[in-house]
């Protein structure tokens, strides 16, 4: 009996030593020069002007798990939008740190009324965030039936 609790202990810190890291981390600050939109630019579209700062969770991970992210909304005109990308590591998504500066290939829809600033990474990943109650939220992926959010607020 003894020798099988000394084999479960062991397992047990076996087990803990073999899971992954579920936090963030190595969060890249962009140097941004955020332009002030000018008067021509819609509100709902300046709106999104500026820095922003949270972190992605998912109800189909634990819930300490998530990637802390940054959004940086540097120029925006009714037409196009530039703006910095920077995400933390985390082992149990399988990230590691990184930032991109996106310059054209963002943009602003209107999908059923609502603003979205919206890109497509190199790999075919969409990204949408839009303004509600005076933070962005954001989704990674199909905009329905997708377990990937950010809630963001400036900073």
């Amino acid at each position: 009996m003894k020798k099988m609790a000394v084999l479960g202990v062991c397992f047990m810190v076996f087990l803990a030593a073999a899971m992954p890291v579920w936090g963030a981390g190595d969060l890249k600050m962009p140097q941004a020069n955020i332009i002030k939109p000018g008067p021509e630019v819609s509100e709902d579209i300046s709106a999104f002007s500026g820095q922003w700062k949270g972190r992605w969770t998912s109800w189909a991970c634990p819930p300490s798990h998530g990637l802390d992210a940054i959004l940086i909304v540097e120029e925006v005109t009714n037409t196009s939008v530039k703006l910095w990308y920077s995400w933390g590591n985390d082992s149990g998504w399988g990230f590691s740190p990184g930032c991109v500066h996106i310059t054209k290939k963002a943009k602003f829809e209107r999908i059923n009324g609502k603003v979205y600033l919206t890109w497509v990474t190199k790999n075919g990943m969409p990204f949408y965030f839009w303004i509600e109650d005076g933070k962005i939220k954001g989704k990674k992926g199909p905009l329905t039936n997708n377990p990937f959010e950010v809630t963001m607020e400036r900073f």
